[in-house]
């Protein structure tokens, strides 16, 4: 069964409240990884007061037998028999998973109550190396190890995206739920706005959802875009920001090529003047009635998702007044991604009469899934 992007997260939900592992495989660079992860710090902070919520990452296409179950070291140990006659034993115990430990805390796992362990590169393992997994799968087990009431999650590319996908063992798949992704903007939206990508991104995506959703790799072999570059380059574009290199220093311009491809990268730079073009918000807040409305889409795109970056319940009653001015579409499109960057924006006396205004635009945007 296909599932959609946006719908991932309440699998993922149904399927660990079950006790459940899931496997989701899509073609490569369909945004699998970041969702998980994205999943894992809005779990995180759902938990905050209860121990967090950790996320644990192996990934297979790297990863060798002793690098997920640990090694077997020699231990001397006194111990005794059911007759109460002391015995010597040379026992042995697997060293701690180096992969246990969470991704931004660098905890171990077994300070967690709960988190997410995510098998990454499925497809890329190597066979005993899966059937190592099983236990894990199967009931939270990795030697001696427990991780009981933690969520299992497999990421694995298709077999017919050229990926070198290894064959399956029919022991495994009878024991977790599987499903193939099907990317969507909607999808991509929701994760990049969790995972705080720029304005400039999300509305480029946005503008250009047939040429990041193909569903399929490319013949000739390079860089191309895809969700998973996209988010590569956004995070250049982040990191040099606080560096002060801004986008249209010529240096982005090969990055954006080498990590997007050429075709991509020439879209995402003239994509990028629409920065230039637009009110400030200052301008908005002050005169939201008479503050210009841009006419072309890229840079009203790009507009939309400036303001809903950077609407708080502060200023939203005259961003909202002049979002009233843009075409139906474009309201829809920023409040979604106001509210997914920030949700107690939903509460809002703005948000309720434009879901009020708006309901039957709405009710066809859902209906499309």
């Amino acid at each position: 069964m296909k599932i959609l992007a946006e719908d991932l997260h309440p699998l993922m939900a149904a399927v660990f409240a079950g006790g459940v592992a899931l496997k989701i495989s899509s073609e490569p660079g369909a945004g699998k990884s970041k969702m998980a992860e994205a999943y894992a710090a809005q779990q995180n902070k759902r938990f905050a007061d209860d121990g967090g919520y950790g996320c644990f990452v192996f990934d297979l296409s790297s990863g060798s037998f002793n690098d997920f179950m640990g090694y077997l070291m020699p231990k001397e140990m006194s111990d005794k028999d059911w007759q109460g006659q002391s015995q010597d034993v040379l026992a042995a115990k697997y060293t701690y998973p180096h992969w246990a430990y969470d991704l931004t805390t660098k905890r171990p796992a077994y300070q967690f109550k709960r988190g997410l362990i995510i098998l990454e590169e499925w497809g890329q393992g190597e066979l005993e190396v899966k059937k190592a997994c099983a236990p894990l799968i199967n009931d939270g087990r990795v030697g001696l190890w427990r991780f009981e009431g933690f969520d299992i999650l497999v990421l694995s590319n298709r077999p017919e995206d050229r990926s070198g996908v290894t064959r399956e063992f029919d022991f495994l798949i009878n024991r977790w739920c599987e499903a193939e992704l099907v990317a969507t903007l909607k999808g991509f939206l929701v994760a990049g706005a969790q995972l705080g990508m720029t304005p400039l991104t999300l509305a480029f995506a946005a503008r250009n959802e047939d040429k990041l959703f193909q569903g399929k790799v490319p013949e000739k072999q390079g860089p191309w875009l895809t969700q998973r570059s996209l988010h590569k380059f956004d995070n250049v574009i982040r990191a040099n920001a606080k560096r002060g290199l801004d986008i249209t220093d010529p240096l982005m311009q090969v990055i954006a090529a080498g990590t997007i491809g050429a075709g991509a990268a020439g879209i995402y730079m003239a994509f990028a003047e629409a920065r230039s073009k637009i009110p400030t918000v200052s301008a908005i807040v002050a005169d939201p009635g008479n503050a210009p409305v841009p006419s072309e889409l890229d840079v009203l795109m790009f507009l939309v998702f400036d303001l809903a970056s950077k609407t708080t319940r502060q200023n939203i009653s005259a961003i909202a007044a002049y979002v009233q001015r843009l075409s139906s579409g474009m309201q829809v499109t920023y409040f979604n991604a106001a509210t997914q960057r920030d949700e107690t924006l939903v509460s809002t006396q703005e948000f309720s009469e434009f879901a009020v205004n708006n309901i039957t635009l709405l009710s066809t945007v859902a209906a499309r899934r």
